[in-house]
């Protein structure tokens, strides 16, 4: 069982690895300061959508990432819009319109998922009760995103076709913020019971592989890193100031190399508590365990209820060496 999370802890590791990887491949190539073709620039970014196929094949129910649904049937639609992207990056004898339309049909599988299950839990109850909507809220929000996010990528497209009378850099950042807005929402911390219900994991687990999430203080400061980001992008992009066309790649992707960053250390922590609690003796464990926890336990308190004054009954740390003296009786 304790190797079994150590090859979920290897596989989380990898994929926020892969990611990493792309981006910073992707800034040295736009940069030019390396001369590799497109498919090394593109091949981490395949390895990491291998990865969570693998993740999500062998795993018993839906696939939850930051508390959302992730149906499978969307992914085969990102994953066609990076090959074309890749394609056209290489060859460019596509057209954007063809390579924008994957992503398009994606928005819209996951505006269509989200409003259908919006509908369906309002037509559960004979009466909208505030439980009601507490149910479908999410999903609307999540839907009504969607939108905004289509709008913008036509109008990105049309941007990048060159088009006439196409908006600038920042109209185009405020329909992304707005999408991205009802997303945060989403993604500060909601579970949904009924999704959650057919699922055989237990809570703890997908609070660890979740571990980096947008919630707490950290989520705030990931979110502001992302908005930076793409203030950065637009200043570049649009050269106002003057000046702002000057500013290095590396330099605007700095938000993005934070941000996976966190997520990759991480995800590199998680795996090498599953190490020691599988190699060491159960007294060394519980003696790392005990030492690791304080940290971690500041931290919580610092992400969970800091502002209020309120301290959880059960800290991590307990939670950990409980499950610590399990997997040692177990194996």
């Amino acid at each position: 069982m304790r190797r079994n999370r150590i090859l979920d802890s290897t596989q989380a590791f990898s994929a926020h690895a892969s990611l990493f990887c792309f981006t910073l491949l992707l800034v040295l190539k736009l940069d030019h300061l390396v001369s590799y073709s497109w498919w090394v620039v593109f091949f981490p970014l395949f390895l990491f959508h291998v990865i969570v196929a693998q993740r999500t094949s062998s795993s018993r129910g839906p696939f939850i990432f930051h508390g959302l649904y992730v149906a499978p049937r969307r992914v085969p639609f990102l994953i066609v819009f990076e090959l074309l992207l890749y394609v056209f990056l290489q060859n460019s004898f596509l057209s954007l319109k063809i390579v924008f339309l994957p992503l398009l049909a994606f928005e819209a599988a996951i505006f269509y998922d989200n409003f259908r299950m919006c509908k369906g839990l309002l037509s559960e109850h004979d009466e909208i009760s505030s439980d009601a909507i507490c149910l479908a809220l999410p999903h609307f929000w999540v839907a009504i995103s969607m939108v905004f996010f289509g709008i913008g990528t036509v109008f990105t497209l049309k941007k990048l076709c060159g088009e006439p009378n196409s908006l600038d850099w920042w109209n185009l950042f405020i329909y992304f913020g707005i999408a991205e807005c009802f997303v945060f929402l989403v993604c500060t911390k909601w579970c949904n019971p009924v999704i959650h219900s057919s699922i055989v994991r237990s809570t703890e687990d997908i609070s660890e592989n979740t571990m980096c999430g947008l919630q707490g203080t950290y989520g705030c400061f990931i979110k502001f890193l992302i908005i930076c980001f793409q203030i950065l992008l637009c200043m570049r992009l649009e050269g106002k100031p003057a000046a702002a066309r000057l500013i290095p790649l590396p330099v605007v992707f700095s938000p993005v190399f934070l941000v996976q960053g966190l997520g990759v250390v991480c995800a590199a922590i998680n795996l090498w508590e599953k190490i020691v609690i599988l190699l060491y003796t159960r007294t060394d464990t519980v003696i790392y365990v005990g030492r690791a926890a304080r940290p971690r336990d500041t931290l919580d308190s610092l992400q969970h209820g800091s502002r209020l004054g309120l301290r959880s009954t059960g800290s991590r740390g307990e939670q950990t060496r409980i499950n610590c003296n399990e997997s040692s009786r177990q194996v």
